[in-house]
């Protein structure tokens, strides 16, 4: 939960973005995408019930659109397997986030491959 308070105070506070909703159960996600429509998800690897890269997979399969930056405390060498071929534009370690790295990573959303920081 500390994360999403912290996730939620940096989009808040990063022009061009709000916070449209927030969940912390993996199987919740694709059902409430369908009702908000977000162009980008913050989503945790480590999520109750579906982790986030399973998740990852079914919203960017049901939804092209959407972006999906994947966010966790691994080093990038460490990241899980299905990772960087589950359809996240980006990967952001936790403590990284800010305002500029997610206006960087935005900005850099549509290039080949996994974007880190």
């Amino acid at each position: 939960m500390p994360f999403r308070v912290a996730a939620r105070t940096v989009v808040s506070h990063t022009p061009g973005f709000t916070v449209i909703g927030e969940l912390d159960d993996g199987d919740a996600v694709a059902g409430a995408i369908n009702g908000a429509a977000p162009d980008l998800v913050l989503m945790d690897i480590y999520m109750p019930n579906l982790d986030g890269i399973e998740a990852t997979r079914q919203v960017t399969r049901a939804h092209p659109d959407i972006t999906v930056f994947l966010c966790s405390t691994y080093p990038l060498d460490e990241l899980p397997v299905g990772a960087r071929d589950c359809g996240a534009a980006a990967y952001l370690q936790k403590e990284q986030l800010s305002p500029d790295a997610l206006t960087r990573l935005w900005a850099d959303r549509g290039l080949p491959g996994l974007t880190t920081l």
